[in-house]
C-alpha cells in the first residue's frame, strides 16, 4: 500500500492496528516503499517521454516537471484589454439620484 503512496492512517486502518502503534513498528519501512512507488512512476513517465513511440504530450509533460520548460506565452498588443473601473460610493449614488442597487431615486 506505501508502494501505491497510501497514507498512514489508511494502512494502519487496512492492517486493524493503531496508526500510532503503525507508525512506531512501520514508518521507516513505508518511507522505503513510497520512495520506490514514486521511483516506479518516474520511470515509467521517463520511458513514456524517451520513446520512439512516446507521445508529445509526454515529452512535454517530462520536460515541464524534470527540466524546467515552461509554456511561453507573450502578450500582443492586439491580446492587451484595458478595463476602466470606476468605484463610486452610496452617498455620492444617492446625491446624484440612484440608490444602492444603482436604481434612479424616483422623485
Amino acid at each position: 500500500m506505501a508502494l501505491a503512496q497510501a497514507k498512514d492512517y489508511t494502512i494502519a486502518e487496512a492492517m486493524g492496528v493503531d496508526v500510532m502503534t503503525f507508525k512506531e513498528h512501520f514508518l521507516k519501512r513505508c518511507k522505503q516503499k513510497r520512495a520506490e512507488g514514486k521511483l516506479r512512476v518516474l520511470n515509467a513517465q521517463f520511458r513514456a517521454a524517451s520513446s520512439p513511440k512516446g507521445s508529445t504530450v509526454d515529452r512535454i509533460w517530462w520536460g515541464k516537471q524534470n527540466l524546467g520548460q515552461t509554456d511561453k506565452q507573450e502578450m500582443t498588443a492586439d491580446m492587451k484589454m484595458a478595463m476602466n473601473v470606476q468605484v463610486v460610493s452610496y452617498a455620492d449614488a444617492k446625491a446624484e439620484g440612484f440608490d444602492e442597487e444603482g436604481k434612479p431615486i424616483e422623485s
